[in-house]
């Protein structure tokens, strides 16, 4: 509230009214004259403010959603059906990113925090530690996933060295005489499923063009028992390949392994097996798997198990370039203040 002065300053004020505050100073020679200034700027927070936090957090989800909601659908193990476990998803990764918001304001490097959007559908498919499947398996149906780059020493055609697996192995050994072998020795039932998540980022070059094709995104594959394939038949490569049936959002390879080089090792120890993930090129263009990881769905007393699982790094990946904006750093922009940087934890 602003108020008059008398005497010699009657016309004068001193007080806030808006955002202006006004004050009377009194000159050398005895006058007096107005002065005016702006209201220092005070972040108040309220209820609007955590509720903007907690639209920034469901921005982040929106993306998750939208690439793996195939996943969702299946992978979390207390959803009685297809639409309760999308829910338990959504739900648990919004909790994973709130913690994470709170804990790590200032210097968070498990999420990269969105600027604001017009729509939900313009937030990107970020990579970080998320939650991708819930349950009580406690064991996984393959022998292995991970990151392997002797790719080259084991591919049927031999390939440049400048390419990498990012997926799951299957062990094979010579007592698997057939298909009943190998699902009996991996613990598969027939109505068994396979998961393999992760998020890449690519770098495309395009012949005759400066600029390459920037792309990055979160992917799957699901593979599920081919009932088409009987028990009894022998366990060659070209049956062990037409095993699975597989669903994509991207690419996926599918091979089992035959040794061309005097190289035998790869980072799983494993020296036959079946290879099913992402092959990734890293010479003309660059493409990177950053996070990812495999679960398992299983049957094996007809009550449905799924195995835990969430995202971790790809070794040698350095998240650092994908990470540079913590909630700090992007919250301005959700409550009309974008220009302040690092914003304020209301959390406090």
């Amino acid at each position: 509230m602003a108020s008059g002065r008398v005497g010699g300053t009657k016309s004068k004020i001193s007080g806030v009214v808006g955002s202006e505050v006004y004050s009377v100073r009194r000159n050398e020679d005895g006058s007096y004259s107005q002065v005016v200034s702006a209201k220092a700027e005070n972040i108040r927070y309220s209820n609007t403010t955590l509720q903007a936090a907690q639209r920034m957090v469901a921005g982040m989800v929106e993306g998750l959603m939208r690439a793996l909601k195939p996943i969702g659908t299946i992978s979390m193990q207390s959803g009685v059906n297809k639409s309760k476990s999308l829910n338990a998803f959504s739900a648990f990764n919004l909790m994973k990113v709130r913690d994470d918001m709170k804990a790590n304001w200032y210097d968070s490097m498990n999420f990269l925090y969105p600027i604001k959007r017009p729509s939900s559908q313009d937030y990107i498919q970020t990579g970080g530690y998320w939650m991708i499947s819930s349950g009580t398996l406690q064991y996984n149906l393959f022998s292995w996933f991970g990151y392997d780059d002797h790719y080259f020493t084991w591919m049927p055609v031999p390939v440049s060295t400048h390419y990498f697996f990012y997926g799951m192995k299957f062990e094979v050994n010579q007592d698997m005489a057939t298909i009943r072998d190998f699902l009996n020795h991996h613990r598969i039932t027939r109505r068994d499923m396979v998961c393999y998540v992760w998020w890449e980022t690519d770098t495309i070059y395009v012949p005759g063009s400066d600029d390459p094709i920037e792309s990055e995104g979160l992917y799957y594959i699901k593979a599920a028992v081919n009932p088409y394939l009987a028990d009894s038949a022998p366990a060659t490569s070209e049956n062990l390949r037409n095993l699975f049936v597989i669903e994509t959002n991207s690419e996926c390879t599918v091979a089992r392994c035959q040794w061309h080089t005097a190289i035998h090792n790869t980072p799983d120890g494993l020296q036959d097996f079946l290879a099913i993930g992402r092959v990734c090129e890293n010479w003309e263009n660059i493409m990177e798997v950053g996070w990812h990881t495999a679960f398992s769905i299983s049957y094996p007393d007809g009550r449905k198990l799924v195995s835990p699982s969430s995202f971790v790094n790809v070794d040698e990946f350095d998240p650092r370039p994908y990470m540079k904006r913590p909630p700090s750093m992007a919250f301005g922009s959700w409550v009309g203040m974008p220009e302040v940087r690092p914003f304020p934890s209301p959390f406090r």
